[in-house]
């Protein structure tokens, strides 16, 4: 019976050791909190010197039946279990900081964490944190550039980050805010252009998700403005154009990226004439006719972009 509890107590303390001693390696982790890494070394060393004994001495009889073993490894798995406890309570409050954390289980959140001078360790996480985010392009190790989509789409961001001397959530928070900062200076970059170049020139130029956004922001403006002057008929037959267009651009050789984007682009725009075609039929001619505000609309203001 004591046989069976000591190797209990030994195997549930061999699974908190494995789970905790690369964690406390890290010297960034020890040193946020060091009462646990205190009482984390004292079980550490109770452990090696046990396993050491046992390369010495083999034999489950033998070792198990050692005077106060039982207890002592009782006492280590506390301690682990409390070291654990204050380790759930670190992570707690990064994620507080920057709850995008939640997004990865433990085990992926205590790697980034004892490898923040790492930065490639990092960026192999950082597609579970921000979706459809694979890379981002460093400077000299110390500032983020550019971020780049699993297409490989490259956004530019408006300001660099640091990253080098900053904690990975404060960093992080920064390349969050940045990044909706930068897709919105992108929106609003391609909304400009959209009434200025054409179509063809216009997909060319932007990136897919600024083009998407901003064809439904454009098509709504031009909606109600046909709605309002009751020439909705005539605007069926532009947009059924602009369509046709398109449909010759993806004929012609493209990139994969472009590729996917245009044919994404005929989709929306398909969807889009067939709502033209139900209002032209119902003979909608006000903004405000329930047959016009069930569908999905986009409005942008444009605001000054810091």
């Amino acid at each position: 019976m004591n046989i069976s509890n000591v190797l209990e107590e030994w195997n549930k303390l061999q699974r908190f050791w494995i789970y905790l001693q690369p964690v406390f390696d890290s010297s960034d982790i020890a040193k946020d909190i060091p009462n646990e890494h205190k009482k984390f070394s004292m079980t550490d060393r109770m452990w090696r010197e046990l396993m050491n004994s046992i390369e010495k001495i083999p034999g489950v009889r033998t070792n198990c039946n050692k005077e106060g073993l039982l207890d002592k490894l009782r006492e280590a798995n506390m301690n682990l279990n409390n070291v654990e406890k204050g380790l759930n309570e670190y992570m707690e409050k990064k994620r507080a900081i920057f709850p995008r954390f939640y997004f990865i289980s433990n085990s992926q959140f205590l790697e980034i964490l004892s490898q923040t001078k790492d930065i490639k360790k990092v960026k192999d996480n950082l597609v579970k944190i921000f979706e459809n985010i694979e890379d981002v392009e460093l400077k000299e190790d110390i500032f983020i550039t550019k971020f780049f989509s699993r297409l490989r789409e490259v956004h530019t961001l408006i300001h660099e980050v640091r990253i080098h001397g900053q904690n990975v959530e404060i960093w992080m928070l920064n390349l969050e805010k940045l990044i909706f900062g930068t897709v919105k200076h992108y929106i609003q970059e391609c909304l400009v252009d959209y009434y200025q170049s054409s179509r063809k020139d216009w997909v060319d130029k932007h990136p897919g998700q600024s083009i998407f956004c901003v064809n439904q922001i454009g098509w709504t403006g031009e909606m109600e403005k046909n709605i309002l002057e009751k020439t909705l008929k005539d605007y069926y037959e532009e947009y059924s154009k602009k369509i046709i267009q398109i449909v010759e651009v993806v004929r012609v050789n493209n990139s994969r990226l472009k590729a996917i984007t245009f044919s994404n682009l005929i989709t929306i725009d398909v969807h889009n004439r067939e709502i033209i075609e139900n209002l032209v039929r119902d003979e909608i001619t006000d903004v405000h006719a329930f047959e016009w505000i069930k569908e999905f609309r986009y409005y942008w203001h444009m605001v000054k972009l810091k």
